[in-house]
């Protein structure tokens, strides 16, 4: 992204300045929002992606 922007603002002919980082959060490893229940609505609903890709909870 930064390097877009760089470029960008090369072609508009403004100095480039780095963009604000904001509303940053911190997020949990994906199984961690799982729970049995949810697992096996997922598994039920995509099995042959979970199956053909190796997946696991």
């Amino acid at each position: 992204m930064t390097k877009i922007l760089k470029k960008v603002c090369q072609i508009v002919n403004i100095p480039y300045q780095p963009l604000p980082i904001r509303n940053q959060s911190q997020r949990q490893p994906y199984k961690t929002y799982y729970d049995e229940e949810l697992k096996q609505r997922v598994y039920l609903k995509f099995r042959e992606e979970i199956e053909f890709g190796n997946y696991d909870f």
